[in-house]
């Protein structure tokens, strides 16, 4: 365990270093704000990875699990609004007007 910590101390010190090489060789101060965001998020993770491996979180598990509900709640509403269109296309909608007769009020303009 104390052999992890210290291999993850060395890799977070090397980041370092070469994220202040790369800020100190980029020629426009424009980029500079783009480069320390995306270098700010990588050194995130680079602090939280031990506490994933110790809390024993497989972020593939979760993200798998994600990503098969949100596939099947998207079949899910595919398949209602196949039914959808289903029973508008077969003239069995609840909602539908079968007189074929449509009721306006008289608009009077102009009193």
């Amino acid at each position: 365990m104390l052999e992890y910590l210290s291999e993850w101390m060395k890799q977070i010190a090397y980041y370092m270093v070469l994220v202040t090489m790369v800020i100190q060789l980029t020629a426009g101060k424009s980029y500079q704000k783009y480069i320390r965001m995306f270098t700010g998020i990588v050194l995130v993770l680079f602090v939280l990875s031990p506490a994933a491996k110790f809390a024993s979180v497989d972020f593939r598990e979760i993200m798998d699990s994600v990503k098969n509900r949100y596939e099947q709640e998207l079949r899910e509403a595919e398949m209602n609004w196949r039914e959808s269109i289903d029973q508008n296309q077969n003239g069995t909608d609840d909602n539908e007007d079968v007189s074929g007769t449509i009721e306006v009020e008289e608009i009077q303009i102009g009193q």
